[in-house]
């Protein structure tokens, strides 16, 4: 595994894995000990995404890390990507779900990372499904 920095200073964790394997991703910049801060504080200080679910949010950066998780029903333990999603005004809200990883990897091939989009992405977080078959989608981009 090997540690990157892209000429616009974003971090990638490249290493040798599996397809479908999740990868670590964090679109805070910078080498300093203030954007790492930044990273900290936005992966353990984060709030769920539910308080926010159906409300415009301007995301700025994105983190995804690789967790591992139990299924309840079956008692199988899986690797699901954590996703915090930080706004413009540096609140940061977290959560796992397959769609919202598949929609923000397509939004990411679709606009290029956060630091090439010049601004905040306003985005809507829906809930579909439910129960243990709940996930969110992003159902809105502007």
């Amino acid at each position: 595994m090997s540690d990157v920095t892209s000429n616009t200073g974003e971090v990638a964790v490249i290493e040798t894995a599996p397809a479908n394997t999740i990868r670590a991703y964090s679109s805070i910049q910078g080498k300093d000990l203030e954007a790492r801060l930044a990273l900290a504080n936005a992966v353990t200080s984060s709030t769920p995404l539910t308080e926010v679910l159906g409300k415009e949010i301007a995301l700025r950066n994105i983190v995804v890390q690789p967790v591992e998780m139990t299924n309840d029903a079956t008692g199988v333990v899986a690797t699901v990507a954590r996703i915090t999603l930080v706004t413009e005004d540096g609140q940061a809200y977290h959560a796992t779900s397959g769609p919202l990883h598949r929609d923000l990897t397509n939004m990411l091939t679709i606009l290029g990372p956060p630091s090439a989009w010049g601004r905040a992405i306003k985005i809507v977080v829906s809930k579909e499904g439910k129960g243990s078959s709940a996930y969110f989608t992003i159902t809105s981009m502007k």
